[in-house]
């Protein structure tokens, strides 16, 4: 069998159903929309098709026959094989207690978005707004359906997951609007220098730390020394890595690995 390496989300998903049944893929992507796996993953009928032919080529499913119904084109069915089933549960163990660094979309648009006005900022924060009350509402709809047809709850864990960040984003973007329009946080026209000005100027050591260069104050009266404002990057990223305003600095997960979704 060839080596394995890292799967992806479809190709798990792919596996998730053959535990229940052998399908063909046609099946396997009609069963996905239906229950809205398109939530958790990527799901493009191409994909699919590419992915249960990398599956087979891995050795982690197999066919087991090739069907016609009237005119329609064959269909092969594929089951999952042993090996497919060890490779599954060991992948998705090490998703659940391995955290990963993601990019999500919103934390990088907040941590640019002192460029745009006042007016922008609050429209565009609106629409987002609008958006999560939406899907805060469909998720919470889909719970209380699955818990009226009495499915048990480890198996729509991932319904219950979306809906808690999806309500956790709802409420702080609505408390983000209420600070800006109310003027508790103050929206000033963009000055990218006050940002440099705080947090001062990197040079990088040999040893690939980047350091604060510290920023040198005019002598007070009756002071004669030079000292240096206090203010240098390891206050405000304890990690040694860029402070805040960076998009790209290392935050309380750099410790973690990195993956591709």
């Amino acid at each position: 069998m060839v080596a394995v390496g890292q799967l992806t989300p479809l190709s798990l998903a792919v596996l998730e159903l053959l535990h229940e049944r052998p399908m063909h893929p046609y099946e396997m992507h009609q069963t996905m929309r239906v229950r809205h796996t398109d939530r958790v993953v990527n799901l493009k009928a191409g994909s699919l098709y590419h992915s249960v032919e990398r599956l087979e080529r891995l050795g982690l499913v197999e066919i087991t026959e090739t069907v016609r119904a009237g005119r329609r084109p064959e269909r092969t069915v594929y089951a999952v094989t042993d090996a497919g089933r060890e490779a599954f549960a060991a992948q998705v163990a090490d998703r659940l207690g391995t955290p990963t660094k993601e990019f999500p979309g919103y934390p990088l648009a907040l941590s640019l978005a002192h460029a745009l006005d006042r007016r922008t900022a609050l429209v565009e924060l609106t629409r987002r707004q609008q958006e999560l009350e939406h899907t805060v509402d469909f998720y919470r709809l889909a719970t209380e359906r699955l818990r009226d047809m009495g499915l048990e709850e480890r198996f729509w864990l991932d319904v219950k997951y979306l809906l808690t960040m999806r309500e956790a984003e709802l409420a702080w973007t609505a408390n983000l609007i209420a600070e800006i329009e109310s003027g508790r946080l103050d929206w000033k026209p963009d000055k990218r220098s006050e940002l440099s000005e705080v947090i001062g100027p990197f040079d990088t050591p040999t040893s690939g730390r980047r350091t604060a260069k510290p920023t040198a104050t005019k002598p007070t009266a009756g002071n004669g020394d030079t000292s240096t404002n206090g203010t240098t990057n390891d206050r405000l990223a304890p990690d040694g890595g860029p402070g805040a305003g960076s998009s790209n600095g290392a935050g309380p997960d750099h410790h973690t690995k990195e993956t591709s979704g």
